[in-house]
């Protein structure tokens, strides 16, 4: 089982706060954090992301060296760890306790040997320090309130500028680095970014109070330029690779670019939109590389426009020629539409985003329940049916337009008091749907509720059904249970009786999380809390497969290869596992140790040898499982 792809989750973001992203303009990618995951995202090529989990805090800033071969990252609770992007992870080449807060920002100096931190804490504000050693080389007074950001020249002699919260832009001199000057009268509100431009004469600032400055490089002195295209706060600054011109990016929604070729008079050149409507479309970050200007927008998209590093000679125009899209929270579900060759994930912010199942390129994201949870989803019959904490499913017609404007072919309203809330979604082929409840387990057909409730037998609980499955003729139904038992029942009259099958199977000690039908119908797969999967005959209801206790917590998501001959398993102890179905024994299993970080949350097959797989780190995976992954 070999990893293909990687889509990388998208940058955290908060309202009213700029997301600095990482760049290395050279190799034309953009760096930042989501949760405690580093991503390494290339805006050319496959766009495949790398991904670093070795913050145990949610990480807030991320810068590459100037050689591109180390990563800086920093998190919330002020911890620097500087990694190889080539080299092993087990251990970093420096963990430094940089602040005692969170790290807002930070830069290397040009020659790779120096790092510096900013943000926020008790005390120390701003840290400068030896890349390998964590050695302290300088002092930064006069700060008072959290530093939002940090820029070193990049040049000799070597200088430290700072943008802070009091509006002031402080100037240090080093190394070591000692207090310089100060200026407190260039912005009135919080200070957002400083950058210097790559040749070090120039540096600019930005800030809350929708101005941006620009300083002399060799004297740190602010010019009289004073530019206020902007209609709101301006969080950012990118210059672009050959120090002719910058951007700035703003709540006002736009990316303005401006050439500086004569320091004391930058000229605008152009003006961005990325699009969208309210808070989601303010633009809180930007990048300018060898080959794009970026502009990320609230709701963690970037927005890709072609661009030259030459600055204002190449300004870009009109409508971004990409963009990159994702989660932003914890992914919770997924389906696989083998037919129109897609997948879908959703999220636990309400989006449910749509991937090609061919290296799972980004198509379109909505927000099917109007931004709540979506806790489950099912591709059947040319529809794909959602879940919601709304207490609603809802039938998407297939292939899904991922405009902001579709609507569902129907809607059902589950009453909580009668059906509860459900939890998963199975269909069958017939077009019968069973939904896993609070109360137990309902089935649908024809968009309407056609058995509202089938209670669990009395020794399951009073919990309800955890998860239900079909099968494929709509004919039973298997259920498990929060006592990690599992019931049977038969379906007739298309979906408008149904009645239990038997005593409750008792196999399992943990509760059951997950329940599949494979695609012939003649098996079932059941998995638990306590790390087992057993397979059923779907028939005799004996134990066809056991001893399926290789994952090391609880199991989230199984799903069937389309022949039935495989079985894939996703946990939360971070594991991917591919078990064989055809006779072999469960120990050839191949398992993808931490394939996410946070747990697995769902599994498909997405046709031909591909299986993808989603997380709490909020990334997609494409992986190859070829034929005879299983021969000794």
């Amino acid at each position: 089982m070999e990893l293909s792809t990687v889509r990388a989750a998208l940058p955290t973001t908060s309202r009213g706060r700029a997301t600095l992203l990482g760049i290395h303009a050279q190799s034309n990618m953009v760096l930042y954090g989501s949760a405690k995951t580093v991503l390494v995202l290339p805006l050319i090529g496959d766009g495949s992301a790398d991904c670093y989990n070795g913050h145990a805090h949610n990480v807030t800033a991320a810068q590459c060296s100037p050689n591109g071969e180390w990563v800086a990252s920093g998190d919330s609770s002020g911890k620097v760890i500087v990694w190889s992007r080539n080299g092993s992870r087990d251990k970093p080449k420096l963990e430094c306790q940089a602040l005692g807060g969170g790290v807002d920002d930070l830069c290397w100096s040009f020659d790779g040997q120096r790092i510096v931190a900013s943000g926020d804490g008790r005390g120390v504000l701003v840290k400068a320090f030896m890349w390998d050693s964590g050695n302290t080389v300088g002092e930064f007074d006069g700060l008072s309130k959290r530093v939002n950001t940090v820029a070193m020249r990049p040049k000799r002699p070597f200088r430290v500028i700072t943008g802070s919260e009091d509006s002031t832009v402080n100037v240090y001199n080093g190394p070591p680095f000692k207090f310089a000057a100060s200026h407190k009268d260039i912005h009135s509100k919080f200070v957002n970014c400083v950058r210097y431009r790559p040749d070090g004469e120039v540096a600019v600032s930005c800030s809350s109070d929708g101005t941006v400055r620009v300083l002399d490089g060799d004297t740190a002195v602010a010019l009289d330029v004073v530019l206020k295209d902007h209609g709101g706060s301006v969080y950012a600054v990118a210059f672009s690779p050959d120090g002719s011109a910058f951007c700035t990016c703003s709540a006002d929604g736009t990316v303005r670019g401006f050439d500086i070729s004569t320091p004391a008079t930058p000229a605008s050149t152009f003006t961005l939109t990325p699009g969208g409507d309210g808070p989601a479309a303010m633009v809180a970050g930007c990048a300018w590389t060898d080959a794009h200007v970026v502009a990320l927008t609230l709701d963690g998209r970037m927005h890709c426009w072609p661009a030259s590093g030459s600055g204002a000679a190449a300004a870009p125009s009109g409508a971004p020629a990409k963009v990159i899209g994702g989660h932003q929270k914890a992914i919770v579900s997924c389906a696989a539409d083998t037919a129109n060759g897609q997948v879908y994930s959703s999220s636990f912010d309400g989006s449910l985003v749509q991937w090609d199942s061919d290296g799972l390129k980004y198509r379109g994201t909505i927000a099917p329940h109007g931004g709540q949870s979506v806790v489950a989803l099912c591709c059947a019959n040319g529809l794909l049916l959602t879940a919601g904490v709304d207490d609603s499913i809802a039938a998407w017609s297939l292939p899904l337009s991922m405009s902001p404007d579709t609507s569902p072919s129907w809607r059902v309203q589950f009453d909580k008091n009668v059906s509860g809330a459900p939890k998963t979604i199975s269909a069958s082929s017939s077009g019968l749907i069973a939904v896993a409840t609070a109360r137990g387990a309902a089935l649908l057909s024809g968009g309407a509720i056609a058995c509202p409730c089938v209670a669990p037998p009395a020794d399951c609980g009073s919990d309800g059904a955890n998860a239900a499955s079909i099968s494929p003729d709509g004919k039973s139904c298997w259920m498990g249970f929060e006592n990690g038992k599992v019931a049977c029942m038969s379906v007739a009259d298309g979906g408008a009786s149904a009645e239990l099958v038997g005593e409750a199977l008792t196999r399992h000690r943990g509760a059951v999380t997950a329940v599949s039908y494979n695609p012939s119908g003649t098996r079932v797969a059941t998995a638990d809390a306590n790390r087992e999967i057993v397979v059923w005959d779907a028939v005799s209801r004996a134990e066809a497969i056991t001893k399926m206790v290789y994952h090391t917590a609880r199991v989230r998501s199984l799903s069937w290869s389309l022949d039935g001959n495989i079985l894939a398993s996703g946990a939360l102890d971070n594991s991917l596992i591919v078990w064989p179905m055809t006779g072999e024994p469960v120990s050839r299993r191949k398992t993808a140790k931490q394939a996410h970080a946070g747990g697995i949350s769902g599994v498909a097959f997405v046709g031909g040898d591909k299986l993808a797989s989603f997380g709490a780190d909020c990334c997609a995976r494409l992986w190859t499982v070829p034929n005879g992954i299983f021969d000794a």
